[in-house]
């Protein structure tokens, strides 16, 4: 039996369950129009230095959850989880030519001759020269992808989301140069399902780059918040660029969470004539700072299990009490997270919390009372 991830709230502070019910309305009122706060009031990011935060423990859980989720669409896709390098060799960049444009992006560890990079298509590139990993010819394609925290040594202002450090599904696909269209195609698919299994299709939009000798596409949520800025022709066209290229066009803000390019240069340099690479990623903090900003409460549940004690625990045998009642209730076998609300709040604002962070099923626990589902 596969354990479940049981989470206690009165390990980690959650700003949001210190408010007294009568102040709700206020709250969720702010929610709805200061998203990024949201993050950190639900205690699932905690806020640090220099624009970057940290996922507290239940941030870890629904990040988790969200991996088994693009794990699933990534296997539909015939995608392959692989390993991910943190350091590596600065000459890499050297000979894929693209040194020059990540070099103030890097950290140099000196001691090493190695570099913390921002981005991992030098190594992927590496190793199917060097036929550690080849093309399947069943599938004409190969395509591996890693969860990964990438350092980008780049001044960001202090957002929850733009930091030094981020958590990253990047995948990369190899192909025949004659496969570049049907690739194109299946990225568009994969980034389709991806949207729909987080309920964020209707509100995701897509920029291209205005070079049309590149192609780059961006998945964006247009947000007033954001610090990714995008241009908007009069027929509702989205394109990334610069503001003294562009002519009378409106200026919006928004998020990037997803993208995917193709890099024509590359397998030239890297002696790959009849290849062509593409690199696609989702940042999984922007990611789940999409979930949470879209609605007021997620379209999706990330939480299998919410249990609100309805009486006062005084001793760990009221903990072995509530465990007690949960196994012969329930089957947690298929329950990945569960959270069991052991703070000192009001039913109503444990209810209205549970809600807000997506959990499938909220139950109510008291001594002599049979369980309450909701």
């Amino acid at each position: 039996m596969i354990s479940p991830t049981i989470l206690y709230t009165s390990e980690f502070r959650i700003p949001f369950l210190e408010y007294p019910s009568s102040d709700l309305e206020k709250i969720l009122y702010q929610f709805n129009h200061q998203p990024r706060k949201k993050l950190f009031e639900l205690g699932i990011l905690e806020n640090e230095k220099y624009g970057q935060s940290a996922l507290t423990p239940l941030g870890i859980a629904i990040i988790e959850k969200i991996k088994d989720i693009l794990r699933e669409i990534s296997k539909k896709y015939g995608f392959i989880e692989y390993g991910y390098v943190p350091l590596l060799d600065p000459q890499l960049f050297i000979i894929s030519g693209r040194y020059d444009k990540f070099k103030e992006d890097m950290l140099h560890i000196r001691e090493l001759s190695a570099v913390l990079h921002p981005t991992a298509e030098e190594w992927f590139l590496y190793l199917f020269k060097k036929n550690r990993i080849n093309i399947n010819k069943a599938k004409e394609f190969l395509s591996v992808y890693h969860f990964a925290i990438f350092f980008r040594n780049t001044t960001r202002r202090k957002k929850p989301i733009r930091s030094k450090v981020f958590n990253l599904y990047s995948g990369y696909i190899i192909a025949s140069i004659d496969k570049r269209d049907e690739i194109q195609k299946l990225l568009n698919l994969f980034f389709e399902d991806t949207w729909k299994a987080f309920g964020l299709y209707n509100n995701i939009k897509i920029a291209k780059n205005i070079d049309p000798n590149k192609v780059y596409i961006d998945y964006i949520i247009e947000n007033e918040e954001g610090d990714d800025f995008y241009y908007v022709t009069k027929d509702g066209t989205i394109f990334l660029g610069k503001s003294n290229i562009l002519q009378d066009l409106k200026k919006i803000r928004g998020i990037s969470i997803g993208m995917f390019s193709e890099f024509q240069d590359l397998p030239i340099k890297y002696e790959l004539k009849n290849y062509t690479l593409f690199a696609y990623a989702i940042g999984l903090e922007r990611l789940l700072y999409a979930i949470y900003s879209i609605n007021l409460q997620p379209t999706v549940s990330y939480i299998d299990l919410y249990v609100i004690p309805i009486f006062k625990i005084k001793s760990k045998e009221d903990y072995r009490f509530i465990l007690q009642k949960l196994t012969q209730d329930f089957d947690l076998r298929d329950k990945n997270i569960i959270i069991i609300d052991d703070r000192k709040a009001s039913v109503d604002n444990k209810i209205q919390y549970a809600k807000l962070i997506g959990s499938k099923k909220i139950i109510k626990v008291g001594k002599y009372e049979e369980i309450e589902v909701t």
